[in-house]
């Protein structure tokens, strides 16, 4: 009985792993430009982002069939651009 003892990763311990993000309120700086500057901070470190693809549990079919529709759109869309240069 020496096997080891395998944690459960909680939503705590995924949440540790981001930076914490300060924003210190300039003198006379008004509420709504600090929180357009607390939001920019959030979007450029990637939490929301992060947060809202692990928010429900994705099954390896479902992951490979989305990155196949990215695959796709991204192939038509280069498509698309090829076929615009022409056209000038």
């Amino acid at each position: 009985m020496s096997q080891e003892v395998k944690q459960r990763r909680t939503r705590r311990d995924y949440l540790n792993k981001f930076e914490k993000i300060e924003i210190e309120a300039k003198r006379g700086e008004d509420i709504k430009n600090l929180l357009r500057r607390f939001k920019k901070a959030v979007e450029r470190s990637g939490i929301a982002k992060d947060l809202k693809k692990h928010s429900e549990y994705e099954k390896p079919s479902q992951k490979r069939k989305r990155e196949e529709r990215k695959r796709i759109k991204n192939v038509r869309k280069f498509e698309e651009g090829d076929q615009g240069d022409k056209k000038r």
